[in-house]
C-alpha cells in the first residue's frame, strides 16, 4: 500500500475525509499534533479493501542498517507477506514520528506498508474507519491501546513466554501480570505461539480466560520463520584442518546464561576456534550485515543453562541460521532440539564437556559439517518457510472472522 504522500487527492476528497472524522471524534483541527497527511492515511487509502491488517507492536519495522529485535524481524516479515497477498497492512508502534519514518528503513518494498504512531487516539480512529480490520498485538500489554469493542478478529502473537521470563526476573510481579493478562486473553480470538510446548503451556491460560479449548483452535503454532528461497544450492566448503568459526548471538538475560558454554569454547586449544559474539562485534550490528555474516559461519550456537523459560523458548537466531543453511548446536532441552536431530541440521548437547568433544570430532571429519548444512536446508524448507508458515495465516483469517462470537466470554478466573 503506497504511503499517503504517494497519492494525489482532490480537494473534495480531503474535505470529505476531515468531515467524516470530525463527525466521529470532534474537530480534528483542535488536535494540533494530528496532521492532515495522517487524517488522509487513516480515512482514505485503505477504505476500499475489506482485507485490512493492523499490526501493533513495540518496535519499529525491520531496518537493513540497524540492529534488529527478533519480534521486529518476525512482524516485518509477516506484514510483507500479508501485503504481497493483497492485504492492506498498517504497522503501528509507539512514537509520534512513526508515520514519518524514513522510507529507506524497511527491508523490503516500502510501498507495501503503511505506518502509524500507536496511541489510543490513533488506533481508535483507524478502527473506526476500518471496522473489520484484523488486529494483531505484538505484546499483550498493547491491548491498552484498543477500544473496548472491536468488530474484527483480535490476535495476540505470544511467541516469547513472558510469564516464564517474569517468574525468573521478577517473581513478585508474576501474580499481577497473570491477573492483567487473563482479561486480554479473554478478548483475543486466537493466540499465536512459536512451538508445541508453548501451545501446551498456553491452553490452560486460555481455559482460565474463558475460551472453549475442546477443538484447540484458539491457540495456533506459528514457528519463527524466514526466507528459505534464498538458500544456497551448493554446500559450504572449507579446507580440512581450517579453524571452525562459531557464532553466538544475542545477549544474556536473567533467564539466559551462556557463560559456562562460552567458557568451554574458549578453553579449547585444538582445533582452532574463532568465536564471534554478535553483541560485541560492531560489524554485525546492522541486520543485513548480520545475515551476510551468517554465510561465512560454520556453526551457530544456541546454548545456555537450563531453566523453566528455556524449556519453552524459541530462538530467532537459530531460525535465521537454519534458513540460511547454517547448522546449529543447541541444548537438548530446547524445543528446537527435536527438529535439529530429526533433520540432522546440527547437533544436540547436554554438557559443556560434550560440546568440547563434539567440536573436536567436527574438526577431524569435514563430512560432518557438510551433512549438517544439508540437514539445515532440509529443516528450513520443511518447517521454517515464511511463505508457508506466515502465508497460511492469511487464508485462515476469513474463517476466524466468521467464528467470532459477538457476546463476551465469561472469565473463569477473576480477582476476588
Amino acid at each position: 500500500m503506497p504511503f499517503v504522500d504517494k497519492f494525489s487527492y482532490s480537494c473534495s476528497a480531503t474535505i470529505a475525509a476531515q468531515r467524516g472524522l470530525d463527525k466521529r471524534f470532534g474537530p480534528l483541527s483542535q488536535r494540533k499534533w494530528f496532521s492532515m497527511a495522517q487524517i488522509l492515511f487513516l480515512a482514505l487509502p485503505l477504505s476500499s479493501n475489506p482485507k485490512t491488517l493492523l499490526l501493533i507492536t513495540e518496535h519499529a519495522p525491520l531496518s537493513a542498517g540497524r540492529a534488529a529485535t527478533g519480534l521486529s524481524v518476525r512482524h516485518t516479515r509477516m506484514a510483507q507477506i500479508w501485503a504481497e497477498r493483497g492485504w492492506t497492512v498498517c504497522y503501528a508502534w509507539p512514537g509520534k514520528h512513526a508515520s514519518q519514518a524514513s522510507k529507506n528503513e524497511l527491508g523490503f518494498d516500502q510501498r507495501l506498508l503503511g505506518r502509524l504512531p500507536a496511541s489510543r487516539e490513533t488506533v481508535r480512529m483507524y478502527l473506526s474507519v476500518h471496522e473489520k480490520a484484523v488486529v494483531v498485538l505484538g505484546y499483550w500489554e498493547l491491548a491498552r491501546l484498543l477500544p473496548m469493542q472491536i468488530e474484527g478478529p483480535l490476535i495476540l502473537d505470544y511467541v516469547a513466554p513472558r510469564l516464564l521470563e517474569q517468574s525468573i526476573e521478577n517473581p513478585d510481579a508474576l501474580a499481577d501480570d497473570v491477573r492483567r493478562l487473563l482479561p486480554v486473553l479473554n478478548r483475543c480470538d486466537q493466540v499465536w505461539v512459536g512451538n508445541q510446548p508453548q501451545h501446551d503451556l498456553m491452553l490452560p491460560l486460555m481455559l482460565m480466560a474463558g475460551h472453549e479449548i475442546k477443538h484447540d483452535s484458539c491457540v495456533r503454532v506459528v514457528p519463527i520463520s524466514g526466507p528459505v528461497s534464498e538458500l544456497r544450492t551448493s554446500n559450504h566448503k572449507r579446507p580440512d584442518r581450517q579453524k571452525i568459526t562459531l557464532f553466538h548471538g544475542g545477549r544474556d538475560w536473567p533467564w539466559r546464561n551462556s557463560a559456562a558454554w562460552l567458557d568451554a569454547v574458549h578453553s579449547i586449544e585444538h582445533p582452532p576456534i574463532e568465536l564471534i559474539d554478535a553483541s560485541q562485534a560492531s560489524q554485525w550490528q546492522g541486520f543485513d550485515d548480520y545475515l551476510a555474516g551468517l554465510d561465512a559461519i560454520d556453526i551457530v550456537l544456541e546454548l545456555s543453562d537450563e531453566n523453566i523459560e528455556r524449556r519453552y523458548s524459541q530462538s530467532f537466531r537459530a531460525s535465521d541460521a537454519l534458513c540460511r543453511g547454517v547448522p546449529v548446536i543447541c541444548n537438548r532441552f530446547l524445543p528446537l532440539a527435536k527438529w535439529i536431530e530429526a533433520y540432522g541440521a546440527g547437533w544436540v548437547v547436554d554438557t559443556p564437556e560434550e560440546l568440547r568433544g563434539l567440536l573436536g570430532r567436527i574438526s577431524e571429519d569435514s563430512k560432518l559439517l557438510g551433512n549438517a548444512r544439508s540437514g539445515a536446508q532440509k529443516l528450513a524448507q520443511a518447517r521454517l518457510d515464511q511463505q508457508r508458515n506466515y502465508g497460511e495465516l492469511v487464508g485462515e483469517m476469513q474463517t476466524l472472522a466468521a467464528r467470532i462470537k459477538v457476546h463476551e466470554r465469561p472469565l473463569l478466573v477473576t480477582r476476588q
